[in-house]
């Protein structure tokens, strides 16, 4: 038996690449899986008959690999680097054929060990449904409302009286403007958390019904926690941000023009647990958790990303994310 690893992300991913080198060193067979070549770049297999056999295998870069050995697999970013976008009707039913396969991968495959279950992966990535279950497990969790309603958000302004909110958006924080631009030409945009005053909002009123967003109480803090678990191993970040830039005070510390300083953040064994509850609960393996810390609110919970990253908590802090990653899909 040829016994092998997926990594499923692209070339360009750091996370992949220091998590393929670990493998490689462990002596195991790592390969990296970039479902945005398929299906031109790469092949997929499936046979099936009436005795109950299923057959899987992959044509990668000139290399064939059989599902029955396929040891585990690295969920990381399924979609694969940036393609342009699906504008004639051909391409886009050969695309929605191609994710016909992909997203059966795990059913076909269940004796491999996934990090995480894609279906578990895209439905932990729903906002609402994280604070919903972060409540019911016992976090506390800032008062919310999810709406395109310019009434049920008025009423919400109205309970909060005149302190601060958050807008935050519900899914995606990135805004493909134009598909043909590239990132770092500023065309297109990512909608940072941010703190706004009840009257910016009634201002914008009438805009509300065209697109749903989360609005919620302003928790103000001294730290944010950036919580990465992988198995049962919690790993937290502390994030202290400087407040503003120029007349904008900076309430997400994933802006990359604020000021930073990073350091690790010993969590109450209550609140480790309550981090590897939520991501077993949403049939996770792997998430990096977003925590706010003060003392007078203690931990509030923001949201978990079931594919986030976590370089910054290795690179400065020496936290062995890959190992425990590495450990993971060797087990």
């Amino acid at each position: 038996m040829n016994e092998w690893i997926a990594i499923v992300s692209y070339s360009t991913d750091l996370h992949a690449e220091h998590v393929l080198k670990s493998l490689v060193s462990q002596g195991a067979k790592p390969v990296l899986l970039d479902l945005g070549e398929y299906p031109e770049g790469i092949q997929i297999s499936v046979g099936l008959n009436s005795e109950a056999h299923t057959s899987v295998s992959f044509e990668v870069r000139g290399e064939i690999l059989h599902g029955e050995d396929l040891k585990s697999v690295w969920w990381r970013r399924p979609l694969g680097a940036y393609q342009d976008e699906c504008v004639d009707l051909q391409r886009r039913y050969i695309a929605s054929e191609g994710e016909a396969i992909t997203r059966s991968l795990s059913d076909l495959l269940p004796a491999a060990h996934w990090i995480s279950d894609p279906d578990a992966t895209r439905v932990a990535g729903r906002k609402p449904k994280q604070l919903a279950l972060a409540a019911n497990l016992g976090f506390r969790v800032p008062d919310s409302l999810v709406s395109n309603s310019a009434i049920a958000i008025e009423k919400f302004l109205d309970r909060n009286g005149d302190r601060p909110i958050i807008l935050k958006a519900v899914n995606s924080a990135f805004i493909r403007l134009n598909p043909k631009a590239r990132d770092d030409e500023g065309v297109n945009r990512v909608v940072y958390t941010k703190l706004v005053q009840p009257d910016f909002i009634r201002l914008h009123l009438s805009n509300i019904a065209v697109c749903p967003f989360i609005v919620q109480e302003a928790i103000f803090k001294t730290e944010d926690i950036r919580v990465t678990v992988v198995g049962d191993e919690v790993f937290a970040m502390g994030i202290r941000t400087k407040m503003k830039i120029g007349d904008e005070l900076v309430v997400d510390w994933r802006k990359m023009d604020a000021d930073r300083d990073y350091f690790r953040h010993e969590l109450p064994d209550a609140v480790a647990d309550l981090c590897r509850k939520i991501t077993q609960e949403l049939g996770l393996k792997f998430g990096c958790i977003d925590l706010a810390y003060s003392e007078d609110n203690g931990y509030t919970f923001f949201e978990i990303n079931p594919q986030g990253q976590w370089l910054t908590s290795e690179v400065l802090l020496k936290f062995p994310i890959t190992a425990a990653l590495t450990a993971l899909l060797l087990s």
